[in-house]
């Protein structure tokens, strides 16, 4: 390469970061609190005037899974057909206690982020734990009075309503 050249990509290479750089300072002045520190420029710089937080997205799908595999499980408990459930049904009570223990994993762990997706990431938790509970008691349910099973599924679906209608809010 030239040494025309490289002076010339030098200078482009320049050029486009203090034009991010400026952009990301125009949007931190829109941002309370946010102006003068250089944690926000350099994330402003590398990625963009707003990233979503990417990790979200694996707590409110293991959070769905649960949910779901939840809901199959009381509607197997209430099938009183003559026929075998349906294949999505079983396929996601079979994975129940995959999905119980990945919620339970992320759950017991620690999550470092801004303040909105760590209170997002509080509630998930949260709602993970009272759903795992709520399996548990439903188990113990089953146990104890086994002739029972459609109140014990009728108690493990208002635990499922009321901890999902916590998190959706």
């Amino acid at each position: 390469m030239s040494q025309r050249r490289r002076r010339r990509w030098r200078f482009r290479f320049v050029d486009h970061f203090i034009a991010v750089l400026h952009q990301s300072l125009q949007c931190d002045r829109h941002a309370p609190g946010a102006v003068g520190r250089p944690s926000s420029l350099f994330r402003h710089a590398c990625y963009g005037p707003r990233m979503k937080d990417q990790r979200l997205k694996v707590f409110r799908s293991t959070l769905d899974g649960l949910t779901e595999s939840l809901e199959a499980v009381v509607r197997v408990a209430r099938w009183n057909e003559v026929d075998a459930p349906p294949e999505p049904l079983r396929v996601a009570v079979a994975k129940l206690s995959e999905r119980l223990s990945s919620a339970g994993r992320l759950a017991t762990g620690s999550f470092v982020g801004s303040a909105d997706d760590t209170n997002k990431v509080k509630a998930m938790c949260a709602t993970m734990k009272h759903l795992d509970a709520a399996y548990v008691a439903y188990r113990r349910e089953l146990a104890a009075r086994p002739n029972h099973a459609a109140e014990a599924a009728g108690v493990l679906e208002t635990d499922i309503a009321k901890a999902t209608a916590r998190t959706r809010n």
